[in-house]
């Protein structure tokens, strides 16, 4: 209980002074690398408890083929047969900022903060970026046709 007090004391302190380095921590848990759980942590890690203590500390999550019993201790969130695997590709699904490897073939991953998802690639028309395009060559702003596979009335 004394714990909870302190840790409200520091955040009003914190918000009412201006204190510009303590109001980096959206989660005060952090001044005290504690948390209660994961959405506490990192994308990559897990809020680690000893027992049945209900504060734990952020962990980084187990890398591809670590042992795991759960989807969360891994770096991944995918644990199969207790062990870390890579996620398994979703259509429109979410994916980890700039990893397409997440996304399907045809698609890329894009998005703003931490609103991240699959999109499909395009056969041609404007693009940033060579994962932009299915060909994977984007040329001056332009997605590089494919030899096959679009159809012609397509547009991107």
């Amino acid at each position: 209980m004394k714990f909870f007090i302190l840790l409200n004391i520091i955040c009003l302190i914190a918000h009412s002074s201006g204190l510009s380095e303590l109001k980096e921590f959206g989660n005060p848990l952090k001044l005290f690398n504690t948390c209660i759980s994961d959405h506490q942590c990192e994308h990559n890690e897990f809020c680690d408890h000893n027992g049945i203590n209900p504060i734990g500390s952020c962990t980084e999550g187990k890398k591809l083929g670590g042992s795991c019993f759960f989807d969360r201790y891994c770096q991944s969130k995918n644990c199969y047969l207790m062990k870390c695997v890579s996620r398994k590709p979703v259509l429109d699904g979410p994916c980890t900022e700039d990893n397409h490897s997440e996304c399907l073939p045809e698609q890329y991953c894009s998005g703003r903060d931490d609103a991240y998802k699959c999109r499909d690639r395009k056969c041609y028309g404007f693009c940033g970026k060579d994962a932009h395009c299915l060909t994977n060559n984007c040329r001056f702003f332009r997605c590089e046709r494919p030899s096959a596979g679009c159809d012609k009335e397509e547009k991107n």
